[in-house]
């Protein structure tokens, strides 16, 4: 590969295969649609690199707003494992579609930087015309634009247009989805990019342009200095497609000067850049004594690629230390691990890989950043408590350990040198926690949390069981906006979550909206999604004002069909309004 291309490509995190069960797996497209469980958080910035408050944001059924910081946080859901995509849009701002890869099992980071949508120039649609814009034009053709309905349409043409430079470092954010991309011959693979650009037509109102069938608009993107030497004479055209959130070959540009030129039929985001075939990279992440670490992060670069030009990606370890995904065939890559501080405590070279590579175990050594953690749990009898969990927060990581079969719990986890962690025990069958302990661990290597007592009535929780596993999230959210009543998991979400709403508001019993759910047990994922939902009744027994409990039951199973089967579902929520 030359090393003056701009390339990103995917990494991923994987649970083993082994361990899922086939009805997981939907099998109704050319390949099989595989769903793991994640819970996705980020921040939305300007082109300042400042935070973006009040930004939309889409995830299947689910939406959340940016706070004032940016911040976005959505409890878990079913996720394709290949990317999910995720819509983003703030008025004033170009709309941003972006592919999430996720982290099965555990929490998948998201930064994005939205592009100021302003006026780049008009044009007269009976009569066509150019407008350049910095580092790209765009030229539309004489009587070729229409409007909804493709109803010919000939008066002003309002142009908005955005070029994104392959060389700086702002276009990861900036750009739609994540360079995953299919040929014209339904080959999958990633891209590296010699430049974007992004046009929108609308009326003077407002009102939506395209391109009339038939016609063509030229559009004309400049080569950098820099990468101009290496730009190949010919390179195919991709646009990217929003549903599937993936870069789709069409058409090809023409090296002229230091501008890549070429015709398009449609107006959305256009690329130019050469295609790379994938294979995958996967691995475990344990300490010196075999033990999983979660949440440690994994960084995958380019060995070849120029330094001054992003070339790079990263994940986190899920429950399990694993991690994995799709890597350039045929490049070397630098594989580095970091412990929560941002050192590298790991570092290793692999490839050229010309076919799928399993690491195995990675050992690294977390000494002075880690601290392995005992205790048990106890109900108000002092019996051990089988059924439950610890929930740990130390240095901004969230960890869920669930108890064994006499009430223990046991893990490894990440410090960075953080002076104190927060426990607190949840008994799953009783609805019972024990008081939120902060502990000094201050040059600590082992910590024993001691016996938990959970003996104390949960002020909010979502129960369920989903298919015989039961499921407690003691930290739900929820509430009401008009008609509409929802209720999710909340911030607990690392090895399941549920997603409930409804139109309506008043106690009774009802069919809900939509449901999602999923459930984890020894490795198994297993999820329910229903819509309409016909064969599931809620019953709401009581609903409060804002910061009063909403409270109910659920029963039923969820939709089945060919490639996804029903599943029972029954439970109980008391859940804090929030608005």
């Amino acid at each position: 590969m030359k090393n003056s291309l701009f390339f990103l490509f995917l990494i991923i995190g994987l649970i083993g295969t082994s361990c899922r069960k086939n009805d997981d797996i939907i099998t109704g497209g050319p390949d099989p649609v595989i769903f793991v469980q994640t819970q996705v958080m980020g921040v939305i910035k300007d082109a300042q690199g400042q935070g973006l408050e009040g930004v939309n944001i889409r995830w299947g059924q689910q939406s959340a707003t940016t706070d004032e910081n940016g911040f976005y946080t959505f409890p878990s859901a079913a996720a394709d494992e290949q990317g999910t995509v995720l819509q983003i849009t703030a008025n004033g701002y170009f709309n941003l579609t972006k592919t999430v890869v996720p982290i099965p099992n555990g929490r998948t980071w998201l930064e994005a930087m939205l592009t100021p949508k302003t006026l780049s120039g008009t044009v007269q649609a009976s009569a066509g015309g150019t407008v350049t814009i910095n580092g790209a034009a765009v030229t539309l053709p004489a009587g070729g634009i229409v409007g909804s309905g493709n109803v010919p349409y000939t008066g002003t043409v309002n142009v908005y247009a955005t070029w994104l430079d392959p060389t700086s470092s702002t276009t990861l954010d900036r750009m739609p989805g994540n360079l995953s991309a299919i040929t014209a011959d339904d080959q999958s693979g990633s891209l590296a990019t010699y430049g974007m650009i992004g046009v929108e037509l609308e009326t003077p109102s407002g009102a939506p342009l395209q391109i009339a069938q038939g016609a063509e608009a030229q559009i004309r993107m400049n080569i950098p200095n820099a990468i101009l030497a290496d730009a190949p004479a010919t390179i195919s055209l991709w646009h990217f497609d929003v549903v599937k959130g993936k870069w789709i070959e069409e058409g090809v540009a023409e090296k002229v000067g230091n501008e890549y030129v070429g015709t398009v039929s449609h107006f959305s985001f256009w690329n130019c850049d050469i295609f790379f075939e994938n294979v995958t990279l996967s691995g475990r992440v344990v300490d010196n004594n075999g033990t999983p670490l979660i949440g440690v992060r994994v960084l995958a670069t380019l060995v070849n690629g120029d330094p001054n030009i992003p070339a790079s990606a990263n994940a986190w370890t899920n429950l399990d230390g694993e991690f994995g995904g799709k890597v350039p065939a045929g490049e070397v890559i630098l594989i580095e691990i970091l412990d929560q501080c941002g050192d590298v405590v790991f570092s290793q070279q692999v490839g050229p890989l010309s076919a799928d590579l399993d690491l195995g175990d990675i050992t690294v050594d977390l000494a002075g950043n880690s601290i392995a953690i005992t205790g048990s749990l106890v109900d108000c009898d002092d019996n051990p408590v089988t059924n439950g969990y610890v929930r740990v927060e130390v240095a901004g990581l969230t960890v869920i350990l669930p108890t064994a079969t006499d009430g223990s719990v046991s893990a490894v986890v990440s410090t960075c040198d953080a002076d104190e962690l927060i426990a607190a025990g949840y008994d799953v069958e009783n609805l019972k926690s024990s008081p939120v302990q902060t502990y000094t661990i201050t040059g600590l290597s082992d910590l024993d949390l001691g016996e938990l007592s959970v003996c104390d009535n949960l002020e909010e929780y979502i129960l369920y069981t989903l298919d015989g596993i039961t499921v407690l999230f003691a930290e739900p959210g929820g509430g009401i906006q008009g008609n509409f009543l929802s209720i999710d998991s909340g911030a607990d979400s690392l090895d399941a979550y549920f997603y409930l709403t409804m139109d309506q508001i008043v106690p009774g019993t009802y069919n809900p909206s939509v449901i999602e759910v999923s459930a984890s047990d020894s490795g198994n994922f297993i999820f329910g999604v229903c819509q309409g939902c016909p064969d599931m009744e809620v019953t709401l027994t009581s609903v409060g004002a804002v910061g009063e409990p909403m409270i109910g039951t659920f029963t039923g199973t969820t939709d089945g069909n060919p490639n996804l089967p029903a599943r029972s579902l029954t439970g109980s929520f008391k859940v804090i309004r929030e608005y």
